[in-house]
């Protein structure tokens, strides 16, 4: 899957809250109001998308303080095919390995269909499980 080579990356790039619901809007098609700021300040990484200087994608990198990080909120807009999104894990996956050696284990969130896409990266499936609270 090839990018637009008008698409940059960057870790850790400054955004704000008015990005990120921006960003989460157009991709959900709703109005956001949520509280980034506090996802920003306790989160161990990201990895951010912009094309021509607007944030189209995001990657949150959880973090248990010690040898789990958890891939999650990969979100992309104007991306069909799903390279902006496949290319911000690769990133995330990349920062991890270079800037935290505490950190081993990678989980993510993902659809079953997108599975053989990343076991290439490296991802094995293991058994586990999502409780989704309805609400």
């Amino acid at each position: 899957m090839p990018i637009d080579s008008a698409i940059t990356f960057k870790t850790r790039a400054p955004v704000t809250e008015d990005d990120l619901n921006t960003l989460f809007g157009k991709a959900y098609n709703k109005k956001m109001s949520a509280p980034f700021h506090k996802i920003l300040n306790t989160t161990l990484t990201w990895v951010t998308a912009h094309k021509n200087g607007e944030l189209v994608g995001w990657i949150h990198v959880a973090w248990d303080g010690f040898v789990h990080a958890l891939l999650i909120d990969r979100t992309a807009v104007d991306d069909e095919s799903g390279a902006i999104r496949t290319e911000l894990v690769k990133q995330a996956i990349k920062t991890i390995e270079r800037d935290h050696p505490t950190v081993f284990k990678i989980h993510m969130d993902l659809k079953e269909s997108e599975m053989a896409e990343f076991i290439e990266l490296g991802l094995q499936p293991l058994p586990g499980g999502i409780l989704q609270l309805k609400r």
